[in-house]
């Protein structure tokens, strides 16, 4: 399993960031370019809340994915996990904690690549790199989208 965790301090209520990210339109609006990502069909936001997704990545065929939202504890957590997809197994965790002034929102995103030891070395190689990038970039996207109001 990997582990990668990251915050980013963003100025509005834990409120709404939390909502931000139960709204499967704005997952298009905070993934890189290089990765092309549809919405297949979701459901209605809540614990249980279900999104299907088409994903198109590293010069790689389309791969379905399909999540779920295991946690819902508004406004302080909010989880979901892989049930079908590219993964051996994926969850993501973000919690949200006001300080008053600003929201801090940490990912923790935990995974495993399929393949054994080869999904492992990919892993290692590059894959971790690449999706430490994302979540850096989703972050300040997040930031930007939701500070400049355009959530």
């Amino acid at each position: 399993m990997t582990v990668i965790k990251k915050s980013v301090a963003i100025i509005a209520s834990a409120e709404t960031v939390f909502n931000f990210h139960t709204n499967p339109q704005n997952l298009l609006k905070i993934t890189p370019s290089f990765v092309k990502v549809k919405l297949e069909s979701y459901t209605q936001a809540g614990l249980g809340q279900e999104i299907k997704l088409s994903i198109k990545s590293m010069g790689l065929p389309e791969r379905k994915s399909h999540i779920r939202f295991f946690e819902y504890d508004f406004p302080f957590r909010l989880s979901d996990m892989q049930l079908k997809g590219p993964f051996k197994s994926m969850k993501q965790i973000r919690e949200f904690v006001f300080d008053g002034k600003q929201t801090i929102m940490t990912d923790t995103f935990i995974y495993e690549l399929p393949f054994g030891i080869i999904g492992r070395v990919v892993d290692m190689l590059f894959f971790r790199r690449i999706t430490e990038n994302m979540f850096d970039y989703r972050q300040q996207r997040t930031k930007e989208l939701i500070e400049n109001g355009d959530s």
